[in-house]
Order: C-alpha cells, then structure tokens, then sequence
C-alpha cells in the first residue's frame, strides 16, 4: 500500500464536512475523543443534519454527557431521530463471519440504518469505531476491507464519515498510520485537519 503524504486543510472540514468525506482522528484518551467528536455532532445537529454513532458503551456514555455539557438536549434530538446510537459490538456482530466482513450483510445494514434517517434529513454525519475494535483484536485484514467498504460506499450517498481510533493500534498492532491514513480523506488532530493526498 503507497504511502499517504498529509496536506494542512482548513478547520472547516471537521465543522461542516463535505458528503463523501471520510475524517479520521488518533485518540490516547477518552476526553481528547469526546472534545474533537463533539466538535463534529453539535454543528451537524445545529444544521439539522443527521447523525448516527457507532461506539462502545464507554464512548457512548461520554459523548452523551459531553453533549449534554454543551447544552445538547441529547433525550430530544435521540427522540426526534436525529441522532442514532448504536453498540460497536451489536453492529459488527450483524456483519462479521469468521473474521471477515459478509459484504453483502454490511450493504444491506448499512441501507437500512440509511433509510429512514434519509427520509427526514438530506445530509447525514456518521461516526464509527468499528474497525478500531477489529484492529485492537488483531483482526487487520478484516478491518481494512470494512474501511475500504465505507470509503467506497460513501462516495455516493450524503453522507460524511468520521472514525474514531485508538493510538494503541498503532503502538501494539501491525496495523500502519499510512495504511490507515490511505482509507481516509483527512485526518483530524487536537490542533488541526490535514487533507491526505
């Protein structure tokens, strides 16, 4: 897999994504996770986008209470269907056999969760930490081919995807900050977003 080079891009990006952007943030710790992902779900919320969420139960738990430190009435924007939050672990468990991702079963869930949330919003953000938990597994073959999913299959709808992963995947797997950083359109950091090329 080539290598990525990493352009600086505006701060924009993070805020208001393009459709068929596909973000990507390294994590240490939970409270750097929630500041950036917080920085990504409020102004979509704001701008009546929608907004579904892949995440453990930890990850949940804290955006939650971020958002809600943020003034986010997190109970009314879950009941009118805009934001949409999903276990990490029940999600790959609809699409994953034997180590790898059934395509077809990824197709059709992701159609699904699409659907109804399309009917009521034009545009939609995405956050996912499913190939992060794959990746913490040692599964990196499986994670890549659900990365190499999604990249492709937002090209086409409206949406942005961002995805949340541990710095543990770098320093205790085989997995590469350029092979993950190819997957990916930018890559965000505490301090910055730069456009991968």
């Amino acid at each position: 897999m080539k290598s990525s080079v990493l352009k600086p891009a505006s701060l924009n990006k993070h805020h208001h994504p393009e459709h068929g952007d596909h973000l990507v943030h390294f994590f240490e710790k939970t409270d750097s996770l929630i500041q950036v992902l917080c920085n990504y779900v409020i102004p979509g919320i704001n701008r009546g986008e929608g907004i579904i969420v892949v995440a453990t139960k930890a990850h949940q738990k804290a955006l939650t209470e971020g958002l809600s430190h943020r003034s986010v009435d997190v109970n009314r924007v879950i009941s009118r269907g805009q934001l949409v939050i999903l276990d990490v672990h029940d999600v790959l468990s609809l699409f994953m056999h034997k180590d790898r991702p059934d395509k077809n079963k990824l197709h059709a869930l992701v159609n699904q969760l699409l659907m109804s949330m399309k009917q009521k919003y034009s545009s939609i953000r995405t956050y996912g930490e499913m190939v992060n938990v794959l990746s913490l597994e040692g599964n990196h073959a499986g994670a890549l081919e659900v990365e190499k999913f999604w990249h492709e299959f937002i090209e086409n709808e409206p949406i942005s995807l961002f995805c949340g992963y541990s710095s543990n995947v770098l320093y205790e797997t085989d997995l590469s900050f350029h092979e993950v950083c190819s997957c990916h359109s930018h890559v965000v950091v505490s301090d910055g977003i730069f456009k991968v090329r």
